[in-house]
């Protein structure tokens, strides 16, 4: 149960590169203004919303792979969104991270229920949020530690490193699956 919430941590964490540096990417890269950034954060919330929706149809076309896929959609949307340099372009990316992570947390979530003592969804709903909130209050802090820790802070690096560890939770998820014998 705990190694899940650790995974919600860092799920979270990662996931955060785009709300923390793509306004500073697009800025600095003379991509747009801010207030470009701002209005793709608005469609990225509806996006992460309509995924969330229709997960259990989606989950149950991929069944125990919908994590890694979506997992690996979201890699290479952040790997090549610190490349880009068009607004149309950027919007597409981040709805697509955005629509991954409205699949990937109930994915997740419905892994924890499977990890879960009957009886107990309470406690696994509060590690869920724990994680959660955690991963989010760290990656400010995270991502100056780690740029200045590889001498590249900017937000395009960043953005970078956090779809190439998405790779690497696409890799360790597909070990997860494997050993567990998950069915989502």
């Amino acid at each position: 149960l705990s190694s899940s919430s650790f995974i919600f941590l860092l799920v979270c964490l990662f996931y955060s590169a785009i709300s923390l540096k793509l306004a500073s990417y697009v800025v600095n890269n003379h991509i747009g203004s801010a207030a470009a950034a701002t209005r793709i954060f608005g469609f990225l919330v509806l996006c992460s919303i309509f995924s969330g929706l229709i997960f259990e149809k989606i989950a149950t076309w991929f069944g125990k792979y919908t994590v890694t896929i979506f997992y690996i959609i979201t890699a290479i949307s952040m790997i090549v969104m610190s490349f880009t340099t068009s607004i149309p372009v950027l919007l597409v990316l981040v709805l697509a991270a955005g629509f991954c992570n409205g699949i990937i947390n109930p994915a997740l979530t419905a892994r924890m229920v499977h990890y879960s003592p009957k009886g107990s969804m309470n406690f696994t709903t509060s590690i869920i949020i724990i994680g959660i909130n955690i991963g989010f209050l760290i990656a400010p802090y995270f991502f100056q530690f780690f740029g200045e820790m590889i001498g590249n802070a900017g937000p395009a690096n960043m953005i970078l490193w956090s779809g190439i560890f998405y790779v690497l939770l696409a890799v360790y998820d597909l070990v997860v699956v494997k050993k567990d014998k998950l069915t989502i």
